[in-house]
């Protein structure tokens, strides 16, 4: 099993999650685990890539770290031309 890497997340993903058949999608709200071994929400989603089945599934929900794409906020200083 190999985990999508948040760097390379949509900017709007805040959640990714494995299914039962190796599918990695991004969401956007928190899934839902389905009954057909999948996660599911009715909102924004993208399939990140497919790797190989899956046993353990229901345990690879993972919330967006909060470091990931994360903008420092600088000051900005103008320093007028002399």
């Amino acid at each position: 099993m190999t985990k999508p890497n948040w760097n390379d997340a949509p900017e709007w993903a805040q959640w990714v999650a494995q299914d039962a058949d190796g599918q990695w999608t991004w969401y956007d709200e928190k899934p839902m685990q389905c009954d057909t071994h999948i996660w599911y929400n009715d909102s924004q989603y993208f399939v990140a890539y497919n790797d190989e089945a899956n046993n353990n599934w229901q345990k690879t929900l993972e919330e967006r770290p909060v470091s990931v794409n994360s903008i420092d906020e600088k000051e900005t200083v103008n320093h007028p031309d002399h």
